[in-house]
């Protein structure tokens, strides 16, 4: 799957120019530090942009260097993170810095190949690095450039199935390769813009984009069909509980093992699964009186928690796991995502009603 030279020179213009009118006014769009761009590809990773841009900037000033990000402690990190998600991420990234110190001198590899080496690169990240700060020729191929391409071919294959994204692949690397030199990362960046605000996976406004004349899907009218995919797995729903218990102004809380599958190194309220706790594991725990506050929802990938929260008293010593955390110490540490949505609650709610 192969566009002419010709028609890859026009179709690269018209959509070059139209971003330069129509882009978005982005952080990370100011800028061709490698180091500042690799932070917003991470962070963009599978999480919408105005999600990412107050995190954007907070990281950078926390973390403006390489040298900072590789030296700061871990639960410094995770907690100027915490909100974001997916925190493999955050970890990956002071590795890949690390590595950029210890092996490339502090000097931020220029090289496609050399990039993928690091710690948390795939192609893409390697792509727009190397595009976006470099001006290298390589195709940098998220969900939204996957979308158009998908819907400008009219590919009506699986987009799941290797052999597919390797024909899609290949198209990108044929229209990259035509554009001007350290145009690049402006065609890339040019591709995700379309994607993310005219070829939107529902209702594109098709008569907006700047490549209808030539798309195949448009011609066909099978846009609103593309790309093809197989059906998402419904989620897990979960049931599960916190117990909020205080003492002199600290809360009872325990920081999950650095083992733990799920947010190693976060610091959490009791939490079980189920809506109750038994009279046994309270006064394990070192609490009772329990009583229900309130309840919420929690979506991750795959489960969606209905929590219920509750209030406890203290009651004795707690287990050796659990400890008792000074509440101003609660804005350093990192918080699970359930902790700081039971906080927030519990912050809302006047002193007469806990």
């Amino acid at each position: 799957m192969k566009f002419s030279a010709t028609t890859c020179k026009q179709l690269t213009k018209v959509l070059i120019d139209w971003y330069h009118h129509h882009k978005r006014d982005l952080p990370w769009r100011h800028t061709r530090n490698p180091y500042h761009i690799l932070v917003s590809e991470v962070m963009l990773q599978q999480t919408r942009v105005t999600t990412v841009i107050p995190y954007y900037e907070k990281f950078l000033s926390h973390f403006p260097t390489l040298e900072s990000l590789a030296s700061a402690p871990e639960q410094s990190l995770l907690r100027i993170w915490s909100g974001l998600g997916y925190y493999r991420r955050v970890r990956y990234l002071q590795a890949a810095a690390r590595q950029i110190i210890s092996k490339w001198n502090s000097q931020f590899p220029k090289e496609y190949h050399d990039l993928q080496t690091l710690p948390g690169f795939g192609e893409y990240t390697a792509a727009a690095v190397s595009s976006i700060a470099f001006g290298h020729k390589h195709a940098a191929v998220d969900g939204n450039v996957l979308r158009v391409l998908t819907r400008l071919v009219n590919e009506k294959g699986n987009v799941k199935k290797t052999a597919i994204r390797r024909k899609l692949n290949f198209a990108a690397q044929s229209l990259v390769s035509s554009v001007g030199p350290r145009s690049a990362g402006t065609w890339n960046q040019a591709l995700m813009e379309l994607g993310a605000t005219v070829c939107t996976p529902q209702n594109p406004s098709c008569n907006l984009c700047p490549l209808k004349q030539w798309c195949s899907s448009v011609k066909a009218g099978t846009q609103c069909i593309r790309p093809v995919k197989v059906r998402p797995h419904k989620k897990e729903k979960m049931v599960t509980s916190v117990i909020v218990c205080t003492k002199n102004e600290q809360f009872l809380m325990r920081q999950r093992p650095e083992k733990s599958k799920i947010m190693p190194g976060f610091w959490e309220l009791p939490e079980v699964e189920g809506q109750l706790l038994c009279e046994t594991d309270l006064h394990e725990w070192g609490m009772k009186q329990l009583r229900r506050l309130s309840s919420f929802s929690h979506g991750i990938t795959s489960r969606i928690y209905d929590v219920n929260v509750y209030i406890a008293a203290s009651k004795g010593k707690p287990l050796r796991s659990f400890h008792w955390v000074p509440q101003g110490k609660l804005s350093t540490i990192p918080l699970t995502t359930i902790t700081r949505k039971t906080l927030a609650i519990l912050e809302s709610i006047s002193p007469e009603g806990r």
